[in-house]
């Protein structure tokens, strides 16, 4: 899905939701896979963790340098996009699936559709825990 830029940025954000049975690999995994997808000079790291009305979250804020991909994912061919920010959750609804939403654009429009984002998954950012990867 694409999110309308906000004023001042000229691109939009990319929102991608997805499954995989089994949970994908694992919460820590797929954390760690989603912060390297950012260079680390400069990158800032948020994790959290909370309940929210469909079930257990882990939710991940990165900014910095995203390393966007171009092309095939195969090819692991990428190019430096400075300012960008992720907004990154991992939803584990009991007796049905893990679901991955990736919020990924410029800074100030990813900014700007945080608290819808939270709100997506009837979750409240008061109530997050930091989370630790292990």
């Amino acid at each position: 899905f694409q999110i309308e830029p906000a004023e001042g940025d000229k691109e939009a954000a990319e929102l991608v939701i997805s499954s995989f049975p089994g949970g994908g690999g694992g919460v820590d995994a797929n954390l760690k896979r989603w912060i390297g997808e950012f260079s680390s000079e400069g990158r800032k790291v948020k994790l959290w963790q909370g309940t929210s009305l469909q079930g257990k979250y882990y939710f991940c804020d990165l900014t910095g340098t995203y390393n966007k991909r171009v092309g095939p994912p195969i090819a692991g061919k990428t190019t430096p996009v400075p300012g960008s920010r992720a907004l990154e959750i991992i939803l584990v609804i009991p007796e049905k699936n893990v679901y991955f939403l990736k919020l990924t654009g410029p800074e100030k429009t990813v900014t700007a559709a945080e608290q819808d984002f939270w709100k997506s998954i009837g979750a409240n950012p008061d109530k997050a825990e930091p989370y630790e990867l292990k």
